[in-house]
C-alpha cells in the first residue's frame, strides 16, 4: 500500500466485460502477457510467505501495515495450530430483570425453550411440573444455564389447581423479579374413542390445558405480561382421530388467547403439528409413527418450534391472523390428501394445492396417473365425469375382452344391461369401482345404471375422492 504515497494508480478492470465488448483488445493483451511470461519478464509477486491458521490475525495486520508487497498463504495443515474461537453475537430481547414461567416446563419441549430463552437474555426461568422428580437432564440444564449467568427454578405445581397456582405466584413475588412472560406447554394425551370415553378420562386430558391456562390468567391479571403464549395443537383445527378431548382442550386455548387479546392483554396461540425431534413423541416411536400417519407426515423440527416461539415472544406472529399461527396443514399430494381435506373450512387451501399440481403436471405425467389421481385433479364436474366414464369404459372392456374402439362406440347409447354382465363380472366391476374410485355401489345399481356415462354420474355422487370439481359444485 506504500506505493500509493508515490502517486501510483491502481485500476480494476472487468476482464469478462472486456472480452465481451472488446475481443480484439483482449486478444492482443493476452498474446502480450503470454509473451512476457515466456520470456520470464513477468514473474510471480514475491515474496510468498506461509503462516499457520493460528497466526491469521498477525498476518492480516501485516497486510494492513503496507510493509509487504508479497503474498501471504494461510495454511491449516499443521496439527499443532490453535485458533481463537469467538461466540457469535446473539440478539437479547428478553429483559434480565423479569421472570419467565413455563407451564409443563420439565419435558423435552420445556427444557429446549428454557435454553433458548436464556440464550436470548432471560436470567430467571421457572419450570413447572406436577411431579417433583429432579432428573439428570434437569440438573444438567440448571448447570448449563448457571454458567451463562441464569437461574433455572424447578417447582412442583399442579397448574390445574387454582390454589396451588395462587400460592406459587405469591412465592415468586417474594423471591424473584416480576413475572413478565408465560409459556403454556402442558399436555396430557389419552387416545380413546369419544363414545367409549369416561368423564374422568376426558377431564384428565382437558384440565392440564384448560384449567392451567385459566388459573394463570386470573392469578396474573395484575401483572403486565409481555407475552402469554399457549402451545396449542393443530388437532384442535383438524380433529385428530381418537383425540376428541385433546382437540377440545386445544380449541379452548385458541379461544382463550382471543379472549385475552380482546381484553387488551398479551396472548398468542400456536397450533403446533407433531414435533419430530424433541418432546413426547421422541420417547415413543410407535406413537410417533401413528401420529405421523394421521397428519400425513407433516411435522416440524425443534428449531422450527423455537423460531416460531421466538417470533411470538417478539410479537411477530401478526395481527392479520389475530396472533394465531396454525402449522402442519399439508395438501401438496393430490394422490394422498389428508383425511381432513374434505372439511369445508379447508376448501380454498385444497383447491389452491390441486390447481397448482394440475398446472405443474405435464401431459406425459398425467397419462401415468391413476384414475383416482386424475379425478382429484379434475377442474370441474364435467371433466370429472369424463374421467370416470373413460375409466369405466376401459375396465369394462378388459372384463368383456372388447377393444377400446368398440367400447367407445357404445359408450353413449348402450345400456349396462346390454353388455351381458353376469353376477361374477358385475361383482368384479363393482369391486374395481369401490377400490379405484372409492364409491360403494350395489350390483343392481351397476346393472340398471343406464349408459356408461349415466353410471359415471352415479359414481361421482358416491365417491369419497374430492377435488377442485367437488368443492366448486358445493360452493
Amino acid at each position: 500500500m506504500a506505493k500509493f504515497d508515490e502517486n501510483c494508480t491502481f485500476s480494476s478492470v472487468d476482464l469478462t466485460l472486456l472480452a465481451s465488448k472488446r475481443p480484439k483488445i483482449m486478444s492482443r493483451v493476452l498474446v502480450a502477457v503470454m509473451d512476457l511470461l515466456t520470456k520470464k519478464v513477468v514473474k510471480p509477486i514475491g515474496p510468498i510467505s506461509t503462516v499457520g491458521i493460528g497466526e491469521v490475525e498477525a498476518a492480516l495486520r501485516m497486510l494492513q501495515s503496507g510493509k509487504t508487497s508479497g503474498k501471504l498463504i494461510v495454511s491449516h495443515t499443521a496439527s499443532n495450530q490453535k485458533v481463537k474461537a469467538t461466540h457469535p453475537s446473539q440478539t437479547s430481547y428478553l429483559p434480565p430483570d423479569g421472570t419467565y414461567v413455563i407451564i409443563g416446563g420439565t419435558g423435552g419441549v420445556g427444557k429446549s425453550l428454557a435454553r433458548r430463552m436464556v440464550l436470548r437474555g432471560a436470567r430467571h426461568v421457572v419450570l413447572l411440573s406436577r411431579c417433583s422428580a429432579m432428573t439428570s437432564e434437569l440438573q444438567q440444564l440448571i448447570q448449563d444455564c448457571h454458567s451463562e449467568g441464569a437461574s433455572i427454578h424447578v417447582r412442583q405445581c399442579d397448574a390445574s389447581d387454582g390454589a396451588q397456582v395462587s400460592a406459587l405466584v405469591k412465592e415468586l413475588q417474594g423471591v424473584l423479579p416480576a413475572v413478565r412472560g408465560v409459556i403454556h406447554a402442558a399436555m396430557v394425551l389419552k387416545d380413546i374413542l369419544f363414545e367409549k370415553m369416561t368423564f374422568d378420562e376426558y377431564q384428565d386430558v382437558v384440565r392440564p390445558k384448560v384449567d392451567s391456562a385459566w388459573n394463570f390468567h386470573e392469578s396474573l391479571l395484575d401483572h403486565p405480561l409481555d407475552f402469554f403464549i399457549v402451545l396449542s395443537s393443530v388437532a384442535g383445527i383438524i380433529g385428530n382421530r381418537g383425540q376428541a378431548a385433546y382437540a377440545a382442550a386445544n380449541t379452548f386455548l385458541d379461544a382463550f388467547a382471543l379472549h385475552r387479546r380482546r381484553r387488551g392483554l398479551a396472548a398468542t396461540s400456536l397450533n403446533l403439528t407433531a414435533i419430530s425431534d424433541v418432546g413426547y413423541l421422541t420417547q415413543d416411536k410407535g406413537k410417533q409413527a401413528e401420529v405421523m400417519k394421521n397428519i400425513s407426515g407433516s411435522s416440524m423440527s425443534e428449531q422450527e418450534l423455537l423460531a416460531l416461539v421466538e417470533a411470538a415472544i417478539q410479537g411477530k406472529v401478526g395481527t392479520a391472523c389475530d396472533e394465531q399461527c396454525i402449522t402442519g396443514l399439508k395438501f401438496s399430494n393430490p394422490a394422498a390428501l389428508p383425511y381432513y381435506s374434505s372439511d369445508r373450512k379447508f376448501t380454498y387451501l385444497r383447491n389452491e394445492a390441486l390447481v397448482k399440481v394440475t398446472q405443474d403436471t405435464g401431459p406425459a405425467e398425467l397419462a401415468n396417473l391413476t384414475i383416482s389421481q386424475k379425478l382429484s385433479l379434475a377442474s370441474d364436474s364435467g371433466q370429472a365425469q369424463e374421467i370416470v366414464t373413460q375409466g369405466l369404459q376401459k375396465k369394462l372392456g378388459a372384463i368383456l375382452m372388447v377393444s377400446d374402439e368398440v367400447m367407445a362406440a357404445q359408450m353413449e347409447t348402450t345400456a349396462m344391461t346390454a353388455f351381458g354382465l353376469d353376477s361374477l363380472t358385475a361383482i368384479e366391476l363393482r369391486n374395481w369401482v369401490g377400490k379405484e374410485l372409492q364409491a360403494h355401489l350395489q350390483v343392481l345399481e351397476l346393472l340398471t345404471g343406464g349408459s356408461l356415462r349415466d353410471l359415471a354420474a352415479t359414481v361421482l355422487k358416491k365417491t369419497k375422492i374430492s377435488g377442485v370439481w367437488s368443492n366448486r359444485d358445493q360452493t
